[in-house]
């Protein structure tokens, strides 16, 4: 289930999510205690980006997080950016069939069992829209920040003690692989 929250409500709930005014020069990301970039070992995009969210779901299940709060950094609308690829015409579907208006800019609060099918339409949106802003993953605890990026891997900021205490177990639990090298 998807929930909408408007930009400025979802900031004064959290105000660790990350944003920026590009204008002004100023950028502001929470201070993390640890972070890893996170990807899958697939070859085709589209089984390495189901493969992705079917991975992240499973870490988020066994962190014990039940939903994801999506915000981009900057005020943007989702939809902002029309697009021919048809991942990308789903993507924008998916958006409009869950009441996202083409002019709304806010969060989107995503339940963990539809975060899989979520991922995979932000990843299309991320990696082929390149218009729009960086959409960024906060639980509602605040214990975790994300991003996934065009090259669809996941970069994970750990904010709170007890996540960076319990990541390695539960990362040994999934398919998702530590990169060592940037993307």
């Amino acid at each position: 289930m998807l929930k909408l929250l408007s930009r400025r409500t979802c900031l004064k709930k959290y105000p660790l999510f990350p944003r920026c005014s590009p204008r002004i020069n100023r950028f502001f990301f929470p201070e993390t205690i640890d972070g890893c970039i996170l990807t899958v070992s697939t070859k085709a995009r589209a089984a390495h980006t189901k493969q992705l969210a079917i991975e992240i779901c499973q870490l988020l299940d066994k962190l014990e997080i039940d939903s994801i709060i999506c915000l981009a950094d900057t005020p943007c609308a989702w939809r902002a950016q029309d697009h021919d690829h048809k991942p990308v015409v789903r993507a924008l579907d998916y958006l409009a069939e869950n009441g996202i208006s083409e002019t709304f800019d806010g969060a989107i609060e995503v339940s963990l069992q539809e975060l899989q099918k979520f991922i995979v339409h932000l990843y299309w949106l991320q990696s082929c829209c390149t218009a729009l802003p960086d959409f960024h993953l906060m639980d509602k605890g605040q214990s975790i920040v994300g991003h996934i990026c065009k090259y669809g891997n996941l970069h994970l900021g750990i904010i709170s003690e007890d996540v960076a205490n319990s990541i390695d177990g539960h990362l040994a639990n999934t398919k998702l692989v530590v990169m060592t090298e940037k993307c």
